[in-house]
């Protein structure tokens, strides 16, 4: 190392060291952005368990074909998500508030979370995100031709009449446990919506960090999978998002948070990397050739948005045989 041209004087060596020093305590943001995503999603899981007992503790009591009663049932579930939803939403916010100040972007983490959080799609109004719910067609797995849903049937109250209709339709073809049938989709309605409070708080963040975030990166969380994370989800980890863009989700529980993306960092593509050496080191074999070779396509789903869904089925590649 060569010497200075000139000596420093006491200021400019007392500026170098607190830059040094500064540099040495600065926050890792790919570090950030793992502990972060671990308290989201601990405080989504959290949540929602809460929300699946107070909910289920209520629907024990209720008769599927009393009408008034399944309303009624609907409207006090509801109220249980609006604070499940703002708890899971708020924890998200402030996640991805630390993310941004871990690059240096200042931004209060205030969202705004309605209790209807499922829509088609979002807009920026006056430097906000927000949904734009319409009507629309949703294709529903195995359940033939795609189902005209109106805004009023995407409503939190609404969805919570659903478990009823599970209950008669499986009661009218004698399968054999509607009860746990009607249960089980109490269980998926409050994991999508908490999961899309948590995605609608992270980009409203985002969104009011203005110009300096130029888009977002989906993370993947092996490490907080119980299966796995899908091939999917990490092939989508590969693209970056404008923030008005909502995050393509796999429901029903989806672990993926996303990080912020600026013209000097991209801490998520880092944090992926770290990610998926693990993961690849711990899958080996054909399992990591199919979760590379996964393809995956966005489709347009009516109440949750843009999701992933399986592009074309993984073949493994036959084995060349030797040139003779």
């Amino acid at each position: 190392m060569s010497a200075p041209s000139q000596p420093l004087t006491y200021d400019q060596a007392v500026a170098l060291a607190t830059a040094m020093a500064a540099r040495k305590t600065a926050p890792d943001p790919a570090g950030v952005v793992a502990g972060m995503a671990e308290k989201v999603i601990a405080t989504r899981e959290t949540t929602a368990a809460w929300a699946k007992n107070a909910i289920r503790r209520l629907w024990a009591s209720v008769n599927p074909y009393d009408a008034m009663a399944v309303q009624a049932f609907a409207a006090q579930a509801a109220t249980i998500m609006e604070s499940a939803q703002t708890a899971a939403g708020r924890l998200a916010a402030a996640a991805q508030a630390q993310q941004l100040a871990a690059l240096g972007i200042a931004v209060a983490a205030v969202p705004s979370l309605p209790l209807d959080v499922r829509a088609p799609a979002a807009v920026i109004k006056r430097g906000q995100l927000v949904l734009h719910q319409a009507a629309s067609s949703v294709d529903y797995a195995d359940a033939g031709p795609a189902v005209h849903v109106s805004k009023a049937d995407m409503t939190t109250a609404s969805i919570f009449q659903r478990p009823a209709a599970v209950y008669r339709y499986a009661k009218s073809i004698d399968a054999a446990d509607p009860a746990a049938l009607a249960g089980q989709r109490i269980d998926d309605l409050v994991d999508g919506n908490l999961m899309l409070a948590q995605r609608l708080a992270q980009q409203q963040v985002l969104v009011q960090a203005g110009a300096k975030v130029t888009g977002y990166r989906r993370v993947i969380h092996p490490e907080l999978s119980r299966t796995g994370t899908c091939g999917m989800c990490i092939v989508a980890a590969d693209r970056i998002y404008k923030v008005d863009k909502l995050m393509p989700i796999h429901p029903p529980t989806c672990k993926c948070t996303i990080a912020p993306v600026t013209d000097e960092h991209d801490p998520g593509d880092d944090a992926n990397s770290i990610g998926l050496a693990q993961l690849y080191k711990d899958a080996g074999g054909n399992t990591v050739a199919h979760l590379k070779r996964t393809r995956y396509a966005i489709d347009e789903h009516g109440e949750f948005g843009p999701v992933l869904v399986p592009k074309s089925a993984y073949k493994p590649r036959k084995p060349r045989g030797r040139r003779k």
